[in-house]
């Protein structure tokens, strides 16, 4: 599904004269759903009074229950990693002890999706863009961030789609270039 997205921007930059393929290949960042990536905003807000380093830490988003936890865990200088999670429908952080129920090897909370503090920060310019043009539920997109050399794509589709469906499913996909440096938007357009 994600790749016929990719497809589609790959055509639009043939279109506008860009015929000349890149030598650089594309390689996938992360993909995981809008819901996610809503607990993991509402988890970094949560965690804002930490300061946490978004660019340089992962997330991973899990279920325990009905409770959505996420997990942030963010290099240290002593080469280990600090993890901060919260609950998110309950708005609460977590003990370390929770933490370390959450993340042991048992069945208590599995993991849903797990994202990269690069696709975090691109996904949080993309929604921006998003925003402006169409007011979407990112909770009814799956989203993936694609690199290619210093640009990153950010990639909306509409979740109830079934792999290998052509045309347009109920939502207008979304798909977003940014300058992989500052994450600035290049361009944008709908997908169908």
């Amino acid at each position: 599904m994600m790749d016929w997205l990719a497809a589609v921007l790959l055509a639009a930059a043939i279109s506008e004269g860009q015929t000349t393929m890149n030598a650089t290949a594309v390689q996938r960042i992360d993909t995981l759903s809008g819901a996610s990536f809503v607990a993991v905003q509402s988890a970094i807000e949560l965690l804002r009074p930490r300061r946490p380093d978004i660019a340089h830490s992962s997330f991973e988003v899990r279920r325990r229950g009905a409770v959505t936890l996420v997990i942030l865990a963010e290099p240290t200088l002593q080469g280990r990693q600090s993890r901060f999670g919260v609950a998110v429908e309950q708005k609460t952080e977590l003990s370390p002890d929770d933490i370390r129920s959450a993340t042991a090897g048992g069945q208590e909370a599995q993991v849903v999706d797990r994202l990269t503090g690069e696709g975090a920060l691109a996904i949080q310019a993309a929604t921006v863009e998003f925003a402006k043009r169409y007011p979407a539920d990112l909770a009814n997109y799956n989203i993936e961030v694609l690199r290619e050399g210093d640009v990153l794509k950010v990639l909306f589709d509409d979740r109830d789609l079934q792999p290998g469906t052509k045309g347009s499913g109920a939502r207008l996909g979304f798909a977003v270039e940014l300058d992989a440096n500052d994450r600035s938007v290049r361009r944008w357009q709908f997908v169908r």
